[in-house]
């Protein structure tokens, strides 16, 4: 029962599908359901891949991964690039954190969030492109599927003994403090037995690499902001996203 209630808070949440129904108290199985993030992961990415499948057997695989990118917009609402962009704008802001802070809560999109976006869309395009043969239908299918769970995953790990802060009281990061360390392990597991699944040795390689990148990041946002707040939780994504795939591209090259 949590496990579903969870999923439809999530999709309430992360999307703009609404799933209709009463679940109480919703910010209780937002943050209780943690461990089930990895699994909302696969079905948002189970949608985006499918429609990448479907799209590479009509059109060549970089466009219909571009037209994945645009879906992902539509599907989410450019929940996870918005925080990216805001968390661009406050800390390259080279302010003082508070200022930092408000900064990323200015709803105006500023000049180092733009091209932070525009540096995330040709990173993905660019490295997707680059190696497409690592990406071809079924691959492709795979590397889709997997990203959005992996992203998903990095968010739970970052809960880890989380310090919230905020330019002002509350924010929807807030609902993720105190979460359980065994719901973050649980998520931790959902991740690499999927990714082992998937890719055997190099799915271990693959978490490895986005769990070193995490501890940095994890570093850097705390000596610049001080605490995690919504931004720089979900901004993270679209940083995992790239890494993510840029690991699988090279991997599969070499191994």
């Amino acid at each position: 029962m949590t496990l579903f209630k969870s999923m439809i808070a999530y999709f309430r949440f992360f999307t703009r599908i609404y799933i209709p129904g009463d679940l109480g108290n919703e910010l209780y199985y937002l943050n209780h359901g943690s461990k089930f993030l990895p699994i909302f992961g696969l079905l948002i990415g189970l949608i985006e891949a499918s429609i990448y499948y479907l799209g590479a057997l009509v059109v060549q695989a970089p466009l219909a991964f571009m037209v994945v990118l645009l879906t992902d917009v539509c599907l989410t609402g450019a929940m996870h690039q918005d925080g990216f962009a805001d968390l661009s704008d406050g800390i390259f802001s080279s302010r003082k954190q508070e200022r930092m802070l408000e900064i990323m809560k200015d709803s105006r999109l500023g000049t180092m969030g733009a091209l932070a976006l525009i540096f995330y869309y040709l990173f993905m395009v660019g490295i997707f492109t680059n190696y497409v043969d690592q990406f071809r239908l079924w691959d492709g299918y795979s590397a889709i599927l997997l990203m959005h769970m992996v992203g998903k995953s990095d968010i739970v790990l970052l809960f880890y003994k989380m310090k919230y802060r905020n330019a002002t009281h509350g924010g929807l990061g807030q609902i993720w403090s105190n979460v359980a360390i065994s719901d973050i392990v649980i998520a931790q597991v959902i991740a690499i037995a999927f990714l082992v699944g998937f890719y055997q040795v190099a799915g271990v390689i693959i978490y490895l690499i986005q769990v070193l990148f995490l501890l940095v990041y994890r570093r850097f946002i705390l000596k610049k902001l001080g605490g995690f707040n919504g931004d720089s939780l979900g901004g993270v994504v679209p940083i995992t996203n790239v890494l993510f795939l840029l690991s699988v591209g090279v991997l599969g090259a070499w191994l």
